[in-house]
């Protein structure tokens, strides 16, 4: 018996019971014909649920049919094949700065591809994006490794053998090209300081040239607007210095004024100071002076300038009377560093009687 038979054998089972009883207990028709109608309702929703739950059955079992059949069709995908490339040197935007290149190609073999080395020809794929992208590269440019990795990331068909992608992707400049690159950055940021400072400098120049010392009476005001008003009667002692600056500024020193002449020299107010230091003539000790200038002059052959000397304070060659020789007055004294002798002679050589022979002949 099927799954529809049992219910239906059911609900004619339960339709007869329903007549029988009916019938012994002496129920009106209509009662009978109410309870048949009900059971047989009855009957016929369930066989109507059961057939709807057949159906769902067979439609999921059917689904699930057709999805085991698409998964047999679907060829199994292979692992991707890998080769590493590295130390590769591409062409820049600068021509005597190349990049350094590496990276992992990996790819996946077309069907019907036939070729001695696939792997070569996903490599080729890789480095001639890799040179179109490294073309339009500054060597400094540090961002341009990961620019290059997401375009290298997706896969691209290429002369329909293979779809080439590639990982780990490096871009940057070598060792000796880093160093160069900043030896050139450093000498690009120097210059341009330089040529600000130079930039600087004239603007001071400028306006010093031909705004403030264009004219006297411009680099007169420039110099009130820097001071305050106290120093306003200042400004006429300025008046000829600041035109002499401006002439200069101008290239016009010698037409606008003329060369300042030394001060002359006073002699006869350098004399009289000088005198001040010197014995009158005819005062106490001035004959003594005289002979010792005279002595000291002629002894620095300058026999004109001792004359004149003892001309001045009336001394003659010899000396006056009443004034002893300067030798013999210095040495009694003890003045001319030798003091009187221990055994009675003077330093000059005389004894206690009179000047010995020696000291004779030197006078």
């Amino acid at each position: 018996m099927t799954g529809n038979h049992v219910p239906a054998a059911a609900g004619g089972a339960l339709a007869m019971l329903a007549v029988t009883v009916g019938l012994l207990a002496d129920w009106p028709l209509w009662g009978i014909a109410l309870l048949v109608a009900a059971v047989l309702g009855g009957t016929a929703l369930a066989l109507k649920a059961a057939q709807d739950r057949r159906l769902r059955a067979w439609e999921a079992e059917a689904a699930l049919r057709q999805s085991e059949q698409q998964q047999a069709l679907v060829p199994v995908e292979l692992p991707p094949s890998g080769r590493r490339v590295s130390e590769v040197e591409l062409p820049s935007a600068l021509p005597n700065f190349p990049l350094e290149f590496a990276c992992t190609v990996h790819w996946h073999t077309e069907p019907d591809a036939r070729h001695g080395d696939l792997g070569a020809v996903a490599v080729e794929s890789v480095l001639k994006r890799a040179v179109e992208f490294a073309k339009g590269v500054q060597p400094d440019d540090e961002t341009a490794g990961h620019l290059l990795a997401a375009e290298l990331g997706a896969p691209v068909k290429w002369r329909g053998l293979v779809k080439a992608w590639a990982t780990g992707v490096v871009l940057r400049a070598p060792g000796p090209e880093r160093l160069r690159l900043t030896r050139a950055r450093d000498a690009h940021q120097e210059q341009h300081v330089w040529r600000q400072r130079i930039a600087a400098e004239r603007e001071v120049r400028e306006y010093y040239g031909d705004e403030v010392l264009a004219s006297s009476g411009s680099a007169l005001v420039w110099w009130l607007a820097g001071t305050d008003r106290a120093a306003v009667r200042e400004a006429a002692d300025l008046v000829d210095p600041l035109t002499r600056l401006s002439a200069v500024a101008r290239g016009e020193l010698e037409r606008q004024s003329e060369p300042i002449a030394p001060e002359p020299r006073d002699e006869g107010a350098e004399q009289a100071r000088i005198s001040d230091f010197l014995p009158e003539p005819g005062t106490e000790g001035s004959a003594l002076f005289a002979d010792l200038s005279a002595r000291r002059l002629l002894g620095m052959d300058q026999p004109e300038r001792a004359e004149r000397w003892r001309e001045h304070y009336k001394r003659d060659d010899e000396g006056s009377a009443d004034v002893p020789h300067a030798e013999d007055a210095l040495s009694g004294a003890g003045l001319n560093g030798h003091g009187p002798s221990t055994n009675g002679t003077s330093p000059n050589g005389s004894g206690p009687d009179g000047p010995s022979p020696d000291a004779t002949a030197r006078d």
